[in-house]
C-alpha cells in the first residue's frame, strides 16, 4: 500500500440525529450554529490546506447540507453508522493526505494541537498521531489516507466503523503511531468535558463562549488554547458538591428549579443559577412542590424542587406523599446540616440547626431516601435518583444533601454527571394470559374496562380506544384516569367510585367481565363492600406495580404484570388471530343508556347564588375548543369538575390530588401546569376553603406573569366533610357556615383582575368570556348555593348499585 499525499485537510464529522441532544450540529452557541464554531476554529490550524464536512445521507442531515452551502463549506454525504466508509470517502474525494477526522460536538477544538499533530505526523512518516493519555482537548484523530484505505477495506465489527478512535488500538497491525503524553496544562479538569453530548454541556458551551468572547455574540471563535485552559482553571478552582448537583440536573434536561430558600441549600442553588438554571421561588415549600409535581404529571419526567432542612423539609411532606401515592417522578433536594453534626447517637435529638431525620421521615413515603457523604459521591448518587424516580412505577426520589458536602471542593475523582440507564421498565405480558383474556372478552355480555391512570402514563389511550370501538365495550375510568377515553366518547362512561357517575358505578356493579387497566382499585374506587364489588364478573388486571398485584383488595381471577400499552397492542393481537367475531352487545348499550338517563349527576333545583354544575357546564362550553389543564384542590368542587368538565388527554388534562386527597393542591399545581403547557389554557378550579391552604402563590402567578384563571366556588363551607357530617350526624359543625373571606380583595392585592358571579343570569356567559379573555393571571370568585352537595355519592357499606340518596328512596 503507498503513501500519495496531496495536502492536508480536515473532515468535520457531523449530524443532526444526536440520541441524547436532537439538532445539536446547529444549536445556537454563542450566536451562530455550533457546527460553524467548529469550522471557525479548525481553520486556525496553518497545517491544514482544507476544511470540509462529512454528514450522513438521512434526510435530517438535509438542513447541515444546506447550511453548508450557504456558508460556502465544502460538505459530502454519507452512510450514517458508517463513520469510516464516510471520512475515507471524503479524503478520496477531496484528495486528502493526511485527514484530520474532527468531531462536530467539539467548538473548542484546539487548533495549535492540530497543528503540532500534523507536523509531527508528516515528519515521523506515521499513519496515526495522538496524545498518550487522557487530556482536556477531545475529538482530533489525525489519520494517514493510507491506513484509512487499509481500514476501509477490513471486515470491521459496525462499532468499530463508527467509533474511529478505537481502531488504533483494536486494528495497530503494521499501523505506524506517534504522538506524545499530554502536558501538565492540558491535563483533564475535575467535572468538565469540552464536547457537547447533553443539554448542561451545550449551556456549558454558551456560557464558556460568552465568557471568552466577552459577552458577544457576533465575535468569532479566535480565543487562543491558553484563554481557555486559564478560564477553566478559574472555574474549577471554584467547583463545589452543589455544582455536581446543578451539572447533574441538567444532564437529566430538568428546565428549571422549583424552591422555596433556606441556609442549607444555598451553595447547590448559587450553582445552578451561576450555570444559567431558570428558577422559581414559591410562597411556600408546599407551593413548591406542587408546582414541580405538576410539571412532572404533565411532563412524564422528573422534575425537581428545592428546600432547606427541618422546616423545609417537614413542609414538603405532604407534596413527597402525593408523589408517591398517584406515582409521579419527583426530585425532592433538601438541605441537611453538616455531616459532623448529624445525631447519630440513639437518644440524641439534636445536633445541628434545624436538623431532623428527613431519610427516616421520608421513607415509607418515597422510592428511595439517598444521602451523599463526600462530593465524590454526588454523581452516583444523582444518577441513582433520577433512574429510580423514573423506572417501574414513578415516584418521589428524597436527596438529602449535608451543607459540607455542597460546600466541598470537587476533586479528580468526583467525576461528572451520568445518566444511569432505568432498568427493565415496561414488562410485556404474558402470551398465555394475554389469550385467556381475549377468550374472556369474546365470551362476555356484558364486558366494562375501567381505566385508571396507569392508561396515561403508558401512553395507551389509542390503543383503549380502538380496543372499546371494536369489542363495543363501555369504558369507566378512575378519577386520576379521566381523559383516557375523551368524555364525549359514546363508550365513556365518567368515573367510578365514591362520587362516580351512577351510571359508571352500576356497570361495574352489572359487569359479567371487568378489565381493570393501570388502576389500583382502592377504597375511594370500589367502596367499602370488597364482597360486594363487581360480584357477578371475572375480574382481570394489568398493571406495572407487581406489589399491586400481589396483595390487591379485590381478588381478580386474571393477574397480568405488563406496562398497559404494551399489554393493550397484544390483546389487539390476540383478537385479530381469532376466528370469531365480537357478540352482540345491544342490549348492554341499552342498559347503559337507560341508565344515564336515570341517575342524574348533582340534581338539585337552584337556590341562592349560581348552580356550581351549571357554571362548570358553561365555561366547558366555553373552552371545548381549546387545549387545556383543569387544576384543582381537593373537596365539591374537584368532583363537580371531573363531572361536569370534558376531558381528553393529552389535549385537555385534569390534575388533582388523588390517593393522598390534599387540600392546597391548586394554585401550585396551576403554577406548574402553566410552565409545563405554555400553549395551553391552564384553568384552576379551587373551592373557598381548598384556596385558603396555599393562596399565597397567587403572588407566585404574578411574579411570573402565568396567565393561570382561577375560579373560585365559594359556598363557605368545607363542603366534603360538611356533607359528611349531615349525612351521618345531622349538623357540620366546625366545617359549614364558615367566615366570608373577599377573594376580590385577595385578587386586587396581588395584582390581579377579580370578576364577580353572585347568581346566573343573561349576562353571566358574557362576564365568563371576559373573564378568559384576561391576558394574564385573573379570579372569578363565584358564589355557590351552599345548600348544593354532591349528589349521588358512595357511603360506607353501599355496593356501587346503591349511591345516597337513591338507596333511601
Amino acid at each position: 500500500m503507498g503513501r500519495h499525499r496531496v495536502k492536508a485537510g480536515a473532515v468535520i464529522q457531523a449530524r443532526m440525529g444526536s440520541r441524547r441532544l436532537p439538532g445539536k450540529a446547529l444549536a445556537d452557541l454563542a450566536g451562530r450554529p455550533l457546527l460553524e464554531r467548529v469550522v471557525e476554529r479548525v481553520r486556525r490550524a496553518r497545517n491544514l490546506a482544507f476544511v470540509g464536512v462529512a454528514t450522513s445521507d438521512q434526510a435530517a442531515d438535509d438542513a447541515i447540507e444546506g447550511f453548508c452551502t450557504e456558508r460556502g463549506i465544502p460538505c459530502l454525504r454519507g452512510p450514517e453508522g458508517d463513520v469510516l466508509g464516510r471520512i475515507t470517502l471524503a479524503a478520496r474525494h477531496w484528495e486528502l493526505d493526511p485527514v484530520v477526522r474532527i468531531t462536530g460536538d467539539c467548538p473548542f477544538v484546539c487548533p495549535e494541537l492540530i497543528d503540532e499533530l500534523v507536523e509531527q505526523m508528516q515528519s515521523d512518516r506515521a499513519d496515526v498521531a495522538t496524545l498518550f493519555g487522557p487530556s482536556l482537548h477531545e475529538g482530533i484523530d489525525p489519520f494517514s489516507r493510507r491506513v484509512l484505505e487499509y481500514w476501509n477495506g477490513l471486515r470491521l465489527e459496525a462499532g468499530e466503523r463508527e467509533h474511529l478512535a478505537l481502531l488504533p488500538e483494536s486494528r495497530s497491525a503494521g499501523v505506524c503511531v506517534t504522538g506524545r503524553p499530554p502536558r501538565p496544562e492540558e491535563a483533564p479538569l475535575p467535572g468538565i468535558r469540552l464536547s457537547v453530548d447533553e443539554p448542561h454541556q451545550l449551556a456549558f458551551a454558551r456560557s464558556t463562549y460568552l465568557s471568552l468572547l466577552g459577552g458577544s455574540t457576533s465575535g468569532a471563535a479566535d480565543f487562543t488554547t491558553a484563554d481557555l485552559v486559564a478560564h477553566l482553571a478559574g472555574e474549577t478552582a471554584t467547583r463545589t458538591g452543589g455544582h455536581l448537583v446543578a451539572e447533574a440536573l441538567r444532564a437529566a434536561g430538568i428546565p428549571r428549579l422549583h424552591l422555596y430558600p433556606g441556609g442549607t441549600i444555598m451553595p447547590t442553588l448559587n450553582a445552578w443559577i451561576e450555570a444559567g438554571g431558570a428558577y422559581v421561588v414559591a410562597r411556600h415549600e408546599q407551593g413548591a412542590g406542587y408546582a414541580a409535581l405538576a410539571e412532572a404529571r404533565l411532563c412524564g419526567e422528573p422534575r425537581a424542587v428545592l428546600v432547606t432542612s427541618g422546616p423545609g423539609v417537614t413542609n414538603l411532606m405532604t407534596v413527597i406523599a402525593d408523589a408517591w401515592y398517584d406515582g409521579t417522578p419527583l426530585l425532592a433536594l433538601t438541605g441537611q446540616v453538616g455531616t459532623a453534626d448529624l445525631a447519630s447517637r440513639p437518644g440524641v435529638r439534636q445536633r445541628g440547626f434545624q436538623e431532623v431525620p428527613t431519610s427516616a421521615l421520608c421513607a415509607p413515603i418515597a422510592k428511595a431516601c439517598l444521602r451523599p457523604m463526600q462530593v465524590s459521591e454526588i454523581p452516583t448518587v444523582m444518577a441513582e435518583a433520577l433512574a429510580t424516580a423514573r423506572e417501574g412505577r414513578p415516584g418521589p426520589v428524597v436527596i438529602e444533601l449535608p451543607m459540607d458536602v455542597q460546600r466541598g471542593p470537587v476533586t479528580a475523582s468526583a467525576g461528572r454527571a451520568t445518566l444511569r440507564p432505568a432498568r427493565e421498565t415496561k414488562p410485556r405480558p404474558d402470551p398465555d394470559a394475554t389469550a385467556l383474556l381475549a377468550d374472556w372478552i369474546r365470551e362476555a355480555q356484558r364486558p366494562v374496562i375501567l381505566a385508571g391512570q396507569g392508561t396515561l402514563q403508558s401512553g395507551a389511550g389509542e390503543g383503549l380506544r380502538r380496543l372499546a370501538e371494536r369489542e363495543q365495550i363501555p369504558v369507566a375510568t378512575s378519577l386520576l384516569g379521566v381523559g383516557a377515553l375523551p368524555g364525549n366518547h359514546e363508550l365513556c362512561l365518567g368515573f367510578v367510585g365514591h362520587t362516580g357517575t351512577g351510571w359508571a358505578n352500576r356497570a361495574v356493579h352489572e359487569c359479567d367481565l371487568l378489565l381493570v387497566l393501570g388502576a389500583r382499585l382502592d377504597v375511594r374506587q370500589t367502596g367499602s363492600r370488597t364482597d360486594g364489588f363487581a360480584a357477578g364478573a371475572r375480574i382481570a388486571r394489568i398493571d406495572l406495580d407487581p406489589d399491586e398485584l400481589a396483595a390487591p383488595r379485590i381478588h381478580a381471577q386474571l393477574s397480568i404484570r405488563a406496562d398497559v400499552a404494551l399489554a393493550l397492542g397484544d390483546l389487539e393481537a390476540a383478537l385479530d388471530r381469532r376466528c370469531d367475531e365480537p357478540p352482540s352487545r345491544d342490549a348492554w348499550q341499552l342498559d347503559l343508556k337507560t341508565w344515564r338517563r336515570a341517575l342524574p349527576l348533582d340534581d338539585y333545583p337552584a337556590g341562592a347564588g349560581v348552580h356550581p354544575a351549571e357554571l362548570l357546564r358553561h365555561l366547558d362550553d366555553l373552552t371545548r375548543d381549546d387545549a387545556q389543564v383543569v387544576v384543582t384542590g381537593v373537596g365539591h368542587h374537584q368532583q363537580w369538575a371531573a363531572r361536569h368538565m370534558s376531558f381528553d388527554e393529552p389535549r385537555r388534562s385534569l390534575l388533582t390530588s388523588g390517593g393522598h386527597g390534599a387540600m392546597g393542591y391548586d394554585l401550585p399545581s396551576a403554577v406548574g401546569a402553566c410552565l409545563a403547557r405554555p400553549d395551553s389554557r391552564v384553568l384552576c378550579v379551587v373551592g373557598d376553603g381548598s384556596f385558603q391552604i396555599n393562596g399565597q402563590e397567587l403572588g407566585t402567578l404574578v411574579e411570573h406573569r402565568l396567565p393561570a384563571k382561577i375560579v373560585v366556588l365559594d359556598n363557605r363551607r368545607l363542603a366534603m366533610v360538611s356533607q359528611f357530617q349531615k349525612i351521618t350526624w345531622g349538623h357540620d359543625p366546625g366545617t359549614g357556615d364558615r367566615c366570608a373571606v373577599d377573594f376580590a380583595g385577595l385578587a386586587a392585592a396581588h395584582g390581579l383582575p377579580a370578576f364577580r358571579l353572585e347568581r346566573w343570569d343573561d349576562g353571566s356567559n358574557e362576564l365568563l368570556r371576559s373573564f378568559l379573555a384576561e391576558p394574564g393571571p385573573a379570579l372569578l370568585w363565584v358564589t355557590v348555593d351552599p345548600v348544593c352537595e354532591v349528589t349521588p355519592m358512595l357511603l360506607a357499606g353501599q355496593t356501587l348499585d346503591a349511591m345516597w340518596p337513591w338507596s333511601e328512596e
